[in-house]
């Protein structure tokens, strides 16, 4: 009887609808072909913060855009009004790549970033990507818009159906959920999307 109820708990961690509702189909995919993703024309460069005292950078570069013989370096540095503090460095033996770099927890993360570059015969560092250096995402939410990730009210609609949300007239919920956001969503810890 208590391997029963134990059963019933740990095959509830998954269900997706309440006890006796139709469970919500999915489609199959969403007729997405990876070996056909657009051509990369402009170099990528980003860094991203993994947990605490790690950092997750990770590059895409044009094709032939490293060159035999010359040595590619991803350098993450932190700066501090006019010193400059080498946090790490890793080669970058090829076009697409990522790695990670562990940082001392008491670093600002303001004042990191990435580059990707090489060094000179005199021994100075450049970057050889335009837009060589990312820094970490700003933890508020941007007031731009960028243009390529942006979808409508409709396409989002669509996308939330589709990964199993419910529309209910003009708010959107989840099924299983006994109530769904209205105004900002918020989580726990008083953080919010305002």
């Amino acid at each position: 009887m208590v391997a029963e109820a134990e059963q019933r708990v740990e095959s509830a961690k998954y269900a997706f609808a309440l006890p006796g509702a139709p469970e919500p189909t999915y489609a199959a995919d969403l007729g997405e072909d990876i070996d056909r993703l657009p051509l990369l024309h402009e170099p990528r460069l980003c860094l991203l913060p993994q947990k605490p005292g790690v950092l997750h950078g990770y590059w895409a570069l044009p094709s032939a855009s490293l060159i035999a013989g010359q040595s590619t370096r991803l350098r993450l540095a932190a700066h501090d009004g006019d010193r400059l503090t080498i946090l790490g460095e890793h080669p970058v033996p090829t076009e697409r790549g990522h790695w990670y770099f562990q940082i001392r927890e008491d670093v600002e993360l303001g004042t990191v970033y990435l580059q990707l570059g090489r060094y000179q015969s005199d021994g100075e560092f450049v970057s050889i990507i335009q837009r060589g250096i990312a820094r970490i995402p700003s933890l508020y939410a941007s007031t731009q818009t960028d243009r390529r990730w942006w979808v409508s009210d409709a396409q989002f609609r669509a996308m939330y159906r589709r990964a199993g949300g419910l529309e209910r007239d003009t708010r959107l919920g989840w099924a299983g959920s006994t109530s769904s956001p209205s105004g900002p969503l918020a989580w726990p810890g008083s953080s919010s999307s305002r």
